[in-house]
């Protein structure tokens, strides 16, 4: 690739947007050198921008997989900057994400250039790669949550679905498939047990959500007999959403029964903090 200057990724995004919503971006041809020579054995790798911008890393990684075919992943990380409509060098970005209903901070432009540069990219090349991408934000949990994690005694059996509510089903759920090794683009399955929604990825089951009765595990159990691939290991419980002891209870009294059937499983009961 020829280089460029940061005047043609001007241009380049200008382009997408048709308005002047970022000045002096990377230049695309720099980075698609740069992420050519880094991974051009396999061609796939994790390419990270820690200081994403309008997302160019993004947007050469997706135009590059599209070219050979190849498998690389962005991770690309940007602070949530508010961006002002009385500032002269935001006004535009400003006006832009307004329009276009998107909160005003400066990460969404890149939300929106990925978007609408893969779609170009697809519309041109024909390519038949993965364009998806995942949004994922870093916030500070309240801080009266933070105490009760703490100072939490499960051995006093008090349910605080409180914690739940401030950390959300989804980061939870994100946190333990990262943590179990599945990544964020884990294809996790959602599952009904008589009302009591579930979470299942290969060898682990996730029951976050509270409100767990006998019929949901009775029912549960049943899956693991009647369903020929279902399977998972690790039952894992969210602790704060349970009373522990009455949960286990319930959970290992049913697996004498599936212990006794044909599966004859081993399962491990996983009660996380």
């Amino acid at each position: 690739y020829s280089m460029e200057t940061n005047e043609d990724g001007s241009i380049q995004v200008n382009s997408l947007f048709d308005a002047d919503v970022f000045s002096y971006p990377k230049p695309i041809k720099l980075l698609l050198t740069l992420v050519k020579a880094v991974t051009y054995v396999e061609n796939k790798g994790v390419i990270l921008d820690f200081f994403s911008g309008s997302a160019t890393t993004a947007h050469a990684v997706t135009q590059l997989n599209a070219e050979d075919g190849g498998n690389r992943k962005f991770i690309s990380v940007q602070l949530p900057e508010v961006l002002s409509p009385d500032n002269p060098q935001q006004k535009v970005a400003y006006d832009f994400l307004k329009a276009n209903n998107r909160p005003t901070t400066l990460d969404y432009i890149g939300i929106e250039r990925i978007i609408r540069a893969s779609k170009k990219i697809k519309e041109e090349t024909k390519a038949e790669i993965d364009y998806g991408f995942k949004h994922f934000e870093l916030l500070e949990p309240n801080s009266n949550t933070l105490d009760k994690c703490e100072t939490f005694d499960k051995t006093k059996m008090v349910l605080d679905t409180s914690i739940l509510d401030d950390f959300g089903t989804s980061t939870i759920l994100t946190t333990w498939l990262v943590n179990d090794g599945y990544g964020f683009n884990a294809d996790f399955k959602t599952l009904i047990f008589k009302g009591y929604t579930a979470y299942w990825c290969t060898n682990h089951l996730y029951l976050i959500n509270p409100n767990l009765t006998q019929d949901s595990v009775a029912d549960l159990f049943e899956k693991y007999e009647t369903i020929p691939d279902f399977n998972p290991k690790n039952i894992v419980l969210f602790g704060y959403s349970f009373n522990e002891w009455s949960v286990t209870e319930m959970l290992e009294k049913n697996l004498k029964i599936l212990n006794d059937s044909e599966k004859n499983l081993a399962i491990n009961i996983d009660v996380r903090y």
